[in-house]
């Protein structure tokens, strides 16, 4: 059977090649940082070039006041605020501990995980040529001045996400990408087992468009009350936090919504009911890498970050990260997402109507 000869043949050597392309750049780096100095030493300024140096962050900008660092933090814009103190190299040169104060971001819990280690090897490495400068001066001995207690001290806060628990940064996307799949794979396996049971109709022709569209609005009571247990349910259960649930629930709706449209599509051109499955298993989880949830999307080939936003998922995912880890201001992250999200359910309405017609 040709489903079988998709799977057999076509998993093995689509699916890597597909999954290899998004990260196809490697690792991500130069994560962006903002670095706030009060105190504009040579020993502060030197510590900012070699954090700028090192592979996995990149200081994008200095900021005159923390307001605006932490502004920029909260929009998304950087991943890490680093401040100086006013007195800092005074307080190193006179033997006496100093203190840098650094704000992570842990929206994405891998990216976190490479620019914060990042960090603290500068300042280890600091504390290595500081302990040789200052101390071995005062007659202390290299060897004893390395083992001293650390000149450079980080005070660090993780954001957003204090615990940095993979589980809770994870699951709402995977929640996500399964309503996306609900959509999507219901309706095809629902027109496909149709055609399958009946046969095409005699003229050749597939099923009005209105009949498809009446189809999916059948089916989509059935896909909020799907998203309200994934929403409202599933966190209270297994204990974790869900903030913004209500506009969390918002998005599910809007992206079922939105996806309607390219079901139709895909649903206008099924076969059979064996079409959803392979359906499945050929793009949902390439949707899901691609959209940036798990991997910064401006690490992905340039290609690849603009078929991303061809789909709803992305600008979901997004909005997603923005109120159930970041707990941003609905008003701030809806807008943008609901505007984004308008222009591809048009798009996909149009391309739905076009697979309908023209085949007529």
């Amino acid at each position: 059977h040709p489903s079988l000869l998709v799977v057999l043949l076509g998993l093995p050597v689509i699916y890597p090649v597909v999954v290899s392309a998004l990260y196809a750049r490697g690792q991500a780096d130069e994560r962006p940082a903002l670095w706030v100095d009060a105190d504009n030493s040579a020993t502060s300024r030197a510590l900012a070039r070699d954090v700028d140096a090192t592979q996995m962050i990149e200081i994008v900008g200095r900021p005159a006041t923390l307001a605006d660092g932490f502004a920029a933090l909260r929009e998304q814009n950087v991943e890490m605020l680093i401040h100086v103190p006013d007195g800092f190299s005074r307080r190193l040169k006179r033997g006496e501990q100093a203190h840098l104060q650094v704000w992570a971001s842990s929206v994405n819990v891998y990216t976190y995980g490479l620019s914060y280690p990042a960090l603290y090897d500068v300042v280890l490495a600091h504390n290595g040529d500081l302990a040789r400068q200052f101390l071995s001066a005062k007659d202390v001995a290299t060897e004893m001045a390395r083992n001293r207690v650390p000149a450079v001290v980080t005070h660090d806060r993780l954001l957003f996400q204090p615990t940095g628990a993979y589980g809770p940064f994870l699951v709402p996307g995977i929640l996500l990408v399964v309503a996306q799949q609900v959509v999507l794979i219901s309706l095809a396996l629902s027109i496909g087992w149709q055609r399958q049971e009946e046969g095409p109709p005699d003229d050749g022709r597939r099923l009005p468009f209105l009949t498809l569209v009446g189809r999916g609005l059948g089916h989509f009571p059935f896909y909020l009350l799907g998203s309200g247990f994934m929403v409202f349910a599933i966190p209270p259960l297994f204990a974790y936090s869900m903030p913004s649930a209500a506009w969390v629930f918002a998005v599910f709706a809007a992206l079922a919504l939105a996806t309607l449209p390219a079901a139709l599509l895909v649903a206008n051109l099924t076969r059979d009911r064996f079409v959803a499955f392979q359906l499945m298993m050929f793009f949902s989880a390439p949707l899901f890498l691609m959209s940036g949830f798990s991997f910064p999307l401006s690490q992905m080939p340039p290609y690849v970050q603009t078929l991303a936003w061809l789909f709803p998922i992305t600008p979901a995912l997004e909005a997603l990260r923005a109120l159930s880890v970041k707990g941003m201001a609905p008003a701030a992250v809806l807008g943008p997402t609901l505007a984004c999200m308008t222009v591809q359910l048009c798009l996909w309405t149009l391309a739905a109507l076009l697979s309908v017609y023209q085949a007529r």
